[in-house]
């Protein structure tokens, strides 16, 4: 497995170097089942956190002619809600909510948090 790769899949993931080269190992080299490995590694990492008792996070609103999108999103820490990337995946959803509507945006909104951010935030935080 080449450097390229692992850097490739940290671009993409957000995921620290030792977690994409256990995926990797674990996908034997295929850069999409290791992309998936560690999606649901953070599917797992959400399912436990689900539980814990949140006291910070951060609101984004987003404007578009008549229409206002409001989205918050909370965490357990201060650490976590001044981290860029959650300030930036807090802003991006509500440019999401905007565009897509509330229909089909919880499902989006949930894939992205963990698929996304919570990988990111893991590597940040441990």
């Amino acid at each position: 497995m080449s450097l390229e790769l692992i850097k490739e899949i940290r671009i993409i993931t957000g995921a620290g170097m030792s977690d994409v080269k256990k995926a990797l190992d674990e996908a034997k080299g295929d850069k999409d089942q290791a992309i998936e490995i560690l999606r649901k590694a953070g599917q797992k990492i959400a399912a436990k956190k689900s539980e814990r008792q949140v006291k910070e996070g951060v609101i984004a609103l987003e404007r578009a002619g008549n229409k206002i999108a409001i989205v918050s999103l909370a965490c357990e820490t201060d650490f976590v809600a001044r981290n860029q990337d959650f300030i930036d995946t807090v802003s991006s959803l509500a440019k999401s909510l905007l565009e897509q509507g509330k229909e089909s945006f919880a499902k989006f909104a949930t894939d992205k948090i963990q698929n996304e951010l919570i990988v990111k935030l893991v590597k940040i935080c441990s």
